[in-house]
């Protein structure tokens, strides 16, 4: 059995809302309060390093909270793809094994 359940188990589904900041980082390309579904880059990050990727601002020279920010975090899901097709294999073992206990517990094993 592969890892792809654990990977997937480890990441977190997120909603929120892009903050003000977000379309000018971004150069327009993310709008501002605009709600989202995603993974948060950072914690994916952690499980996932290379289903993240750097981008660079749209606008340099951009503060928020004092800092200065140049690059900026986003998910390239085709990197978490091949995880999710493992997933699913280790479930469908999984229930297969099941299965295979329930007919032996029924006495139906052939």
């Amino acid at each position: 059995r592969g890892t792809g359940l654990d990977l997937i188990y480890k990441l977190k589904p997120s909603k929120f809302n892009w903050k003000k900041e977000a379309n000018e980082v971004t150069g327009g390309v993310i709008e501002a309060g605009k709600e989202e579904v995603s993974v948060i880059a950072q914690e994916a990050q952690e499980v996932l390093y290379d289903a993240v990727v750097i981008n660079k601002t749209g606008k340099k020279g951009v503060v928020i909270d004092g800092e200065e920010i140049n690059e900026y975090l986003t998910i390239n899901y085709d990197k978490i793809t091949p995880f999710l097709i493992q997933a699913i294999k280790d479930l469908k073992d999984e229930i297969d094994d099941l299965k295979q206990e329930m007919k032996i517990l029924k006495g139906e094993n052939k």
